[in-house]
């Protein structure tokens, strides 16, 4: 399984957190410990209220200005998330709990399900009734890196990557819809102006067969 780090524009509120997500909790005064806590739930833009962690059979110790790393793992995105908070209310009542100031900005650390291959396949991708050309440096059969010389898309974006796959000899252009999941914060070709993490949503079968096919002879 592979992992790498990839800058996203989300906020929180893209996630679609549930109540009593697991969260754990790093104190600043004590970076060293995580402590378990649970989401009780938030207002985006105001504060997230979550379970204070017990310590000792008891709740832990804290105050407000208290400064708090969080982290937890996003299904919605399948990656690690981790911001940087504070503790802005402590209550104990109806049960001990955390209001922490809602985070400007989120760190996410995909986990990659899907193998990966380097390529650099000329493709071209249809956004809002117009073609940008583009090139595809590494390809899944969940998604795909894409490079351009052209800003032309932003995270949540459809889209439709077309390129042409050859296997045993065989050719065929694939129209592959997905979506922009995240902004790229390099490029790997010399003439790329931007780079776009892709997720490709339902595909047609013969298509995810030529796909799998494609990915895995590369493999060899």
């Amino acid at each position: 399984m592979q992992q790498s780090i990839i800058k996203t524009a989300m906020t929180l509120d893209d996630l679609k957190l549930m109540p009593g997500l697991q969260l754990q909790l790093q104190f600043h005064h004590s970076e060293d410990v995580r402590e378990r806590s649970r989401l009780v739930g938030y207002l985006a833009g105001a504060s997230l209220i979550v379970t204070t962690p017990v310590v000792n059979g008891g709740p832990r110790s804290a105050r407000p200005h208290d400064k708090v790393n969080v982290r937890f793992f996003s299904n919605e995105t399948n990656s690690a998330v981790a911001f940087s908070t504070q503790v802005i209310h402590v209550s104990m009542v109806p049960f001990p709990s955390l209001h922490l100031s809602y985070p400007e900005h989120i760190a996410t650390d995909e986990v990659r399900r899907a193998v990966r291959i380097e390529v650099k396949q000329i493709a071209s991708v249809l956004i809002n009734d117009e073609k940008v050309p583009a090139t595809i440096v590494d390809l899944s059969t969940g998604g795909c890196r894409i490079e351009s010389r052209q800003l032309f898309a932003k995270t949540g974006d459809n889209l439709t990557v077309t390129a042409k796959l050859e296997v045993a000899g065989i050719s065929r252009v694939l129209a592959l819809k997905g979506e922009v999941r995240a902004e790229l914060d390099s490029c790997r070709l010399a003439d790329c102006n931007v780079a776009y993490g892709i997720l490709f949503g339902d595909l047609e079968e013969q298509d995810k067969l030529l796909l799998h096919a494609y990915v895995y002879s590369n493999l060899r």
